[in-house]
């Protein structure tokens, strides 16, 4: 025998209608939420409107004042942002402030200059010295390597784009260039958990998240959110990407073409091809997740660093466009400044 059941919907809260009535309670609710929706933007739209004429009374009284206050409470919100990082506001664009400022826009400060001091960021566990070793062995090409601070007596005056520096310490190098002798940075990238794993088999004890690390320069602060927004942002401005995957090739000649480098003798490929094999493949190229129990281990200490390798990835890919062979860079300089003069002559005419 089969039981009646009588179907409660829920938004009948307070149980069946009683004395015969029929569910009206839905369609109340909705009346109650559409006014409380309407008055709440009332308190809103008043609130704005009291802000605005306190505001407005505000700069009547003390126009420079105001801007003062305001510029103070712009300034504090860009500390928050940014961490320790000193931020420079040009035309209302945030941009890096020391020890980044005098290296090189890889896009927007295009052509690369003679002048300009190529610096060849070692990251750690990316076969920096090998790359390093096979550059100049085939290319004409001087790197000079600084793995324990910078010659406070080294002349930079004697560095060029086809004379430069090859270090780890990328935060150290950068503090050094000034607005006579700017640099112009590139680096090679290995996945951070390869590098990670290779330090289990020593059993070397490794500070979290080392690559975001280096771009900060402290070894002891907690590595958070706004640290890796700094680290992409150098990353994104100030570095020609290289990846040591599948692309380590292609990689090779985009930083070999966009610097305008010569090869050694006429034997560049011949040469690369020889040094190839001395550099250890990227064996996880784009993984970004594994089931393993090392793997966990892994990104309890650096999952920071795994997201900024995500975004360095990310960087290499838009680079295809953006990065372009320096031949091309002059080319366009030359037509820009051609167009300059014709303008300049037509102002002279009329």
């Amino acid at each position: 025998m089969q039981r009646n059941r009588s179907y409660i919907s829920p938004y009948d809260l307070d149980g069946p209608a009683q004395n015969g009535s029929s569910y009206n309670t839905s369609s109340q609710i909705s009346q109650n939420n559409s006014k409380q929706g309407n008055l709440l933007v009332l308190k809103i739209l008043v609130v704005v409107f009291i802000a605005l004429y306190a505001g407005f009374n505000a700069y009547k009284q003390n126009p420079e004042k105001f801007t003062e206050l305001s510029q103070s409470f712009l300034r504090a919100n860009q500390d928050d942002l940014q961490g320790d990082e000193e931020i420079e506001d040009e035309g209302n664009i945030m941009v890096l402030g020391p020890p980044w400022v005098y290296l090189r826009d890889t896009v927007n400060d295009m052509p690369v200059r003679d002048t300009d001091i190529t610096f060849f960021w070692l990251v750690r566990g990316a076969s920096g010295e090998k790359i390093k070793n096979m550059l100049t062995d085939c290319l004409d090409l001087r790197l000079t390597s600084y793995h324990h601070g910078i010659d406070t007596e080294l002349e930079f005056s004697s560095l060029s784009r086809i004379n430069g520096i090859a270090s780890p310490n990328v935060r150290e190098v950068s503090a050094r260039f000034t607005a006579e002798y700017h640099g112009r940075m590139f680096a090679f990238f290995r996945h951070p958990y390869q590098i990670f794993r290779e330090s289990m088999r020593v059993a070397r004890e490794d500070l979290d998240n080392p690559l975001i690390r280096a771009v900060i320069g402290d070894n002891e602060m907690k590595i958070t959110y706004k640290e890796l927004g700094i680290a992409k942002k150098v990353v994104r401005e100030k570095c020609v990407v290289g990846l040591l995957d599948e692309f380590f090739e292609k990689s090779v000649r985009r930083i070999y073409d966009y610097f305008g480098w010569v090869d050694k003798d006429g034997m560049g490929q011949t040469c690369f091809e020889r040094h190839q094999d001395t550099v250890p493949a990227d064996a996880y190229g784009d993984t970004m997740s594994d089931n393993s129990a090392e793997w966990m281990q892994f990104m309890v200490k650096n999952k920071l660093d795994l997201q900024l390798y995500e975004f360095v990835r990310s960087v290499y890919r838009a680079e295809e466009q953006t990065i372009i062979p320096r031949y091309k860079q002059l080319a366009a300089l030359e037509e820009d400044e051609d167009e300059d003069e014709d303008e300049e002559e037509e102002d002279e005419e009329e």
